[in-house]
């Protein structure tokens, strides 16, 4: 079985972070509301819901070294720039928190989708 390249574990656990750090906040988003009698921003908790599943699930392809994972990455890429886009539009008090976390997954993102382009990386089908 042919070894994982340090960048993909790399970029594994840090895609995973950000999909752990994106539930722990929409989590905290949805409590904080309920707490309140609602919930404030739900196009906020939602949207960092999904963008959370998608990474994590782009950790797993990272860290199988999956081929899908390079193409998964550059779609994500734009959701995320996407979704940050419209919800500080929409909600014009973004929390730090969710700037970081948006901020993290594109950075995260354009990693991965530079990384796996170089001419050498190694994937699975």
């Amino acid at each position: 079985m042919a070894e994982r390249p340090l960048s993909h574990s790399f970029l594994a656990l840090l895609t995973t972070l950000v999909g752990l750090l994106g539930l722990m906040l929409s989590g905290a988003i949805v409590l904080m509301g309920f707490a309140a009698g609602r919930v404030p921003q739900p196009g906020l908790a939602l949207a960092m819901l999904v963008l959370a599943v998608l990474h994590l699930l782009l950790a797993l392809g990272l860290w199988s070294a999956s081929r899908w994972s390079r193409a998964f990455a550059a779609i994500l890429l734009p959701l995320c720039l996407v979704a940050a886009v419209l919800d500080t539009y929409h909600h014009a008090t973004l929390s730090l928190s969710s700037i970081m976390v948006f901020l993290m997954a594109c950075a995260t993102n354009m990693a991965v989708v530079a990384t796996l382009g170089l001419p050498g990386t190694r994937q699975r089908g």
